[in-house]
């Protein structure tokens, strides 16, 4: 019975020891504040640097809120196209480099999404390729794109596309006598296009605004901006408020980003951070 209790209790003086020197060990353990999530964490959690033609020796941003900033961009867009979140880094990343962001996180079902994006947007930077324009989905090259009257038949659906104009094929009509019939309609586009869409500030394709907030993201560039004012941002800044947080004037309305959750409580308990907002505005490009 003795032996046994002796036996305990050493087990519980090594138990007790390992366990300060895990505790003095994590105490020892240098760590860094996230720009973004405003927590302390281990200086690992901020490498390595994710892209060589990234500007800065250190990152700022953790390893958990980057991913976030390029999972938003990809989920919210149609865009291939990846910068660095870190403040004032113009670094535009190669599709390897999103690929491995997406891979430490274990995200494939994006990284599908994010591999078929990359083959539309390659596809279509090619003049001589075209969408079926019956809407089934499929496209194939053709390579008549200058001749007038020619017609491209869908592999997939078999109905014919109009490869001078884009447009389901006009049976019966050539294409000048398709322009003769249809230019009150080309003009009133025309019209409707100037009144009711806006140029996008990246690409300058044409978007139009149906319902929602004041945050659009192009489908085509991926460029995230405010429908009324025009002014870009950057993906990330959506981790904290969107658009409807900016006031009139262009400006951060702290009341309205003091809402969120964690914001609010480190506001309340730890009030000698709440100076710490203002290094959110670094996160904004406009």
């Amino acid at each position: 019975m003795e032996h046994n209790q002796n036996t305990s209790y050493e087990t519980n003086v090594v138990m007790a020891e390992q366990t300060a020197t895990v505790e003095e060990n994590n105490m020892a353990m240098p760590t860094r504040e996230c720009v973004v999530c405003l927590i302390a964490q281990p200086e690992q959690e901020f490498y390595p640097t994710y892209s060589t033609t990234c500007q800065h020796m250190y990152r700022y941003i953790c390893n958990s809120c980057t991913y976030y900033s390029v999972k938003v961009i990809l989920d919210s867009a149609i865009s291939s196209q990846v910068s660095c979140p870190e403040t004032n880094c113009p670094a535009k990343w190669s599709s390897n480099e999103v690929r491995q962001v997406l891979l430490v996180n274990n995200d494939h079902l994006l990284l599908n999404k994010y591999d078929a994006n990359l083959i539309r947007q390659f596809l279509e930077s090619d003049d001589n390729f075209f969408w079926c324009a019956h809407g089934c989905g499929s496209g194939q090259y053709d390579y008549t794109i200058s001749i007038r009257n020619s017609k491209m038949t869908c592999i997939a659906c078999k109905k014919d596309t109009c490869v001078f104009h884009r447009v389901k094929w006009h049976e019966g009509m050539t294409c000048d006598q398709y322009e003769q019939w249809y230019p009150s309609t080309d003009a009133m586009t025309r019209q409707w296009i100037q009144t009711y869409t806006k140029k996008c500030p990246g690409c300058q394709c044409n978007i139009e605004k149906n319902g929602g907030c004041n945050l659009m993201t192009c489908k085509k560039c991926g460029r995230q901006f405010t429908w009324d004012n025009l002014f870009s941002y950057t993906p990330l800044t959506n981790y904290w408020y969107t658009s409807h947080q900016y006031d009139r004037g262009g400006t951060i309305n702290y009341n309205t980003l003091a809402n969120h959750t964690h914001v609010r409580h480190e506001m309340n308990h730890r009030p000698h951070r709440k100076g710490k907002l203002a290094s959110l505005l670094r996160l904004l490009k406009f």
